[in-house]
């Protein structure tokens, strides 16, 4: 890469806020690479909330597009081209996240609160320790009053995740 082409994607990087989604909360693999191996929590969102919003909190969205080789940025195209070259491409090996993204420009490091009529579910790891789902489970009556909470476990002789409801 040469050195404007760093630079830019540096640019990008420290400007734009990103949230990352899956439609698959199941999928063992993501859960151990997303979750400090299966000791974290997923959300599950209603997406129409996420999606469609008229606030515009969110910035815009849309799904990853998956590629053999990186895409060619060149200075000729639209910005808006170029930014989504960035920050909608990933290498094929992904495919599996089947991954949607929300960005927007100016959110870098900013902390997202959402509104308990987004959250549709909390989903705690198989190995996340009894202090920590407690706490979840706290922060959950509190925050998210009425929404569920489950705890996934291994389905027994299988590579896929059962979820059974703690709250």
């Amino acid at each position: 890469m040469k050195a404007q082409e760093i630079l830019y994607q540096k640019s990008v990087e420290e400007n734009f806020g990103i949230i990352s989604l899956t439609e698959f909360k199941d999928d063992i693999q993501m859960w151990s690479h997303y979750s400090n191996s299966h000791k974290g929590f997923c959300i599950g969102f209603k997406s129409e909330k996420l999606f469609f919003n008229q606030y515009d909190r969110f910035g815009i969205g849309g799904k990853v597009c998956y590629v053999k080789d990186m895409p060619i940025i060149l200075p000729t195209e639209d910005p808006i081209e170029q930014f989504t070259k960035i920050l909608y491409t990933k290498f094929e090996k992904w495919r599996y996240e089947q991954e949607y993204r929300l960005t927007k420009f100016n959110a870098a490091d900013k902390v997202v609160h959402f509104h308990p009529d987004e959250v549709s579910e909390i989903i705690i790891g198989y190995s996340a320790n009894d202090s920590d789902t407690q706490s979840i489970i706290s922060i959950c009556k509190c925050n998210f009053p009425g929404t569920p909470v489950f705890k996934t476990k291994q389905k027994r002789l299988d590579f896929k995740l059962v979820f059974e409801q703690i709250l």
